[in-house]
């Protein structure tokens, strides 16, 4: 009789050890499922990808200012007071263009870094990540009469917009990002609501 329960603890124990293995075995199974899961689509908000690429303009912007300190002249403090305006994508989803088609009516005036170019009164243009203008640097653009560039490459609610100063436009792996550089007075005068105001230059620390 004693033999027989010690036979049948023997077993209950065995039953248990496998139990415990199983349960360990789906366990780490489940875990290394959710890790791989969570390698595979990691969750990016607009906020840090938009954080992330404006590092990138700025530092971009600092390298072309160093170059640049020594060969212009320091400009008064009142011109310094301009606003940069990140420029977002139709409906306000996207922080980067996979192309940009910009017009002037009086023609644009196009700074790379390989010369500046011309184009006529209404003449389109298309940029994107591949343009060799780029090279490592930003295109400006302005118009040539002072007045607005209008972005037909963006759709608002009451058609294509069209921006005051002069538009940057940055390369990125994954398109273009486009930035609006005006006098603070000028935007305040035709404020866009949902675009994002980047840096105040001409403030102690708010580009920095």
């Amino acid at each position: 009789m004693r033999k027989r329960n010690n036979r049948h603890y023997s077993i209950y124990i065995a039953w248990i050890l496998l139990l415990l293995c199983l349960i360990t075995g789906l366990k780490s199974g489940l875990e290394k499922n959710a890790a791989g899961k969570k390698e595979s689509y990691p969750g990016i908000s607009i906020q840090s990808r938009w954080e992330e690429l404006w590092k990138t303009v700025s530092s971009k912007d600092r390298e072309e200012e160093s170059e640049s300190k020594d060969k212009t002249p320091e400009k008064d403090v009142d011109s310094q007071r301009n606003i940069r305006v990140l420029i977002m994508t139709d409906g306000y989803q996207q922080i980067v263009h996979r192309e940009v088609e910009i017009s002037a009516a009086g023609g644009l005036r196009i700074e790379k870094k390989d010369g500046l170019e011309e184009t006529a009164g209404n003449e389109k243009i298309k940029i994107t990540k591949e343009d060799t203008g780029f090279q490592n640097g930003k295109i400006r653009i302005q118009a040539i009469d002072g007045g607005e560039i209008t972005v037909s490459s963006i759709r608002r609610g009451y058609g294509n917009p069209s921006y005051a100063g002069t538009l940057d436009l940055y390369a990125t792996s994954e398109g273009v990002v486009m930035v609006n550089e005006l006098p603070l007075e000028n935007y305040l005068c035709k404020v866009v609501p949902s675009e994002m105001p980047v840096c105040i230059s001409g403030i102690s620390g708010s580009c920095e």
